[in-house]
Formats: structure tokens, C-alpha cells, sequence
């Protein structure tokens, strides 16, 4: 022991299942009190780019984001395309209805927090969003107070290849469109570190095989920042995890469906012609070879229960 005191639980002293509960709630209030420029100065310049571009998307305050009452993430016109993901949506909500609820649930580079506002809304017993942005965490912290979800939403300035949270204290990692941020030859072992044996990991990512799409992303470079451009995943990235993980399901989203973007703006065709593309998708994203081209999959990773 390294005689610090640890405190009782609901009147309890912890025991081998509550204490590391307790470990983690005693790194994240650190964690917490640990200062911008603290956090800056182990940043590498990689990071503290991709940190700018962050505060820039995200930032509530920007002129040209209260000109249009969105994001300038949606001036990027970026918009227009998630419109077409309600497939992939569906399976989300599905997924974290199954898998959230009593667990303590870590999601990475959380953006302004929906994942995990959504987390605690659905019964997570703990749900904790991390990103390099302090405006994104400044965002998820606010909407966490105005919906009452204040202490089971904690929102944290961190660098997700470093989390400096303890070993084995989470039982799922959601990464929602995040993986391509991330050197995954340091984000893969703190990711396995930090997850309790058999926890899960759930990814949402681009897929970089659609020469279309490789094409647009070509010709649309300052929507993205330079790491991101060259780090879009592909099964390569999924094959690597298996040093770490063993991988679990791995499905395939956006293929026709994305068509119905050039519709948007005439609703009723748009609501008419959005089945018909989602039922193209339905079958299109199950045929081997071709489901590669779908725009987006998603996959889980777990780690032994040993």
C-alpha cells in the first residue's frame, strides 16, 4: 500500500469491485483541476493543430456560426451529406441501448459531448467525454448542466493517445469519427490499457476505399486537417487492432443512401426517394467487394476477458 486513505463508498469501504470506481473518480477529479497550460506544454504540435481546428468547428461564438445557427463544421458543408446517415443512426441508438446501461463509458474525443449526454441519459452509470478541444468540452459541460445529467456526465481537456486515466477503469470506449485523429500506434495501447478485461470498444469511421469519395475529400482539403486527410481508416487499421483486441462485428453504411444528399433541399423528395436508397443499402453493403464502397462502417473491438 502506498498509505494514501481511501475514502468508503455509500457508507462502505471499497472492496476489489468498487475500488476501481474509485481510483478512476479520484484521477478524473485531478484530471479535472489540471490547468490549460499544463495540459498544453505535453501537447506535441500535431495536437495542438488539430486542437485549433477543433475550437474553430466548434466554437458557438464564432461570427459566421451565429449568422447560421449551426456549426462551422456545417459551414464546411459537411451537412448535407449526414443527412442521408439515418441507417447507420438507427444501429447506433440500437447499439448503445444494448450496451450502455450501468456501465461506466469513456468516449473519445467526444466533440460537444452528444454520445455522451445520450450515455447518460440511457443509464450509464458513469459516462466521460475527453477531447484535445477545450471549447468542445466547454460545450458538452453546458448542455450536461441544462439537462440535469451534471454528475453522471464528467467533460475533461485530455489528449486521447495519453488519457492519464488508470488501468482497466472503463467498460466501454465509444470512438465516434475519431480513429483518423489518432496515431492508433499509441491510441491502440492506451485504449487497451484503460479497458477493463472484456470491455468493448465501438468505432464509427469513414471508409477510405470509394474512389468517388477519395475524390471529393481530394477536392474539399480545407475541410479537413492535414493528419486527417492521410489517415482515413481501411481494414488495414481493423487488422492491426488484433494485436490489442479481438474484433467483433464489422458492418458497412452509406453506399446509395448518400445520393439522397442531392435532394435535400425538396423535402417531399427527399422523404420519398430516402427509402427506396436505403433499401438499395440494405442489400448493397452485404455483398463482399462492394460493400467497400461504402462512405462509413462501423466495428467493435474487445478486449480478453483474461
Amino acid at each position: 500500500m502506498d498509505g494514501s486513505v481511501v475514502q468508503p463508498v455509500d457508507g462502505r469501504m471499497p472492496n476489489e469491485t468498487t475500488r476501481p470506481r474509485e481510483e478512476l473518480l479520484i484521477s478524473l477529479e485531478k484530471l479535472r483541476f489540471r490547468t490549460t497550460e499544463e495540459f498544453l506544454e505535453q501537447l506535441e504540435e500535431r495536437k495542438k493543430l488539430e486542437r485549433q481546428w477543433a475550437n474553430f468547428s466548434r466554437d458557438k461564438e464564432h461570427p459566421q456560426v451565429q449568422d447560421t445557427q449551426g456549426t462551422n463544421e456545417q459551414l464546411r458543408g459537411n451537412s448535407q451529406w449526414y443527412s442521408t446517415t439515418k441507417l447507420s443512426r438507427l444501429y447506433m441508438d440500437r447499439w448503445l441501448a444494448g450496451h450502455v446501461p450501468g456501465k461506466i463509458v469513456l468516449d473519445y474525443a467526444c466533440g460537444n459531448g452528444d454520445q455522451v449526454l445520450q450515455a447518460g441519459q440511457i443509464g450509464a452509470s458513469l459516462a466521460i467525454g475527453i477531447d484535445v478541444s477545450n471549447i468542445s468540452i466547454s460545450n458538452g459541460a453546458e448542455e450536461a448542466q441544462r439537462r440535469g445529467l451534471s454528475g453522471k456526465c464528467v467533460f475533461l481537456e485530455g489528449d486521447c493517445e495519453n488519457t492519464g486515466l488508470p488501468d482497466n477503469s472503463v467498460d466501454i470506449i465509444l470512438c465516434f469519427g475519431v480513429l483518423h485523429h489518432l496515431d492508433l500506434n499509441y491510441a491502440y495501447p492506451e485504449m487497451h490499457r484503460i479497458l477493463k478485461p472484456g470491455g468493448c470498444i465501438f468505432a464509427v469511421e469513414a471508409l477510405n476505399y470509394n474512389p468517388l469519395i477519395r475524390l471529393y475529400r481530394r477536392f474539399t482539403p480545407d475541410m479537413r486537417t492535414e493528419w486527417e486527410k492521410e489517415h482515413i481508416l481501411s481494414l488495414r487499421e481493423v487488422r492491426a487492432a488484433k494485436k490489442y483486441f479481438n474484433v467483433g462485428e464489422i458492418r458497412y453504411w452509406h453506399l446509395a443512401s448518400v445520393f439522397g444528399a442531392f435532394f435535400r433541399g425538396i423535402p417531399p423528395v427527399f422523404r420519398a426517394v430516402m427509402p427506396v436508397l436505403n433499401g438499395c443499402d440494405r442489400l448493397l453493403t452485404t455483398i463482399p467487394g462492394i460493400q467497400l464502397m461504402a462512405w462509413q462502417f462501423t466495428f467493435e473491438l474487445f478486449k480478453a476477458k483474461n
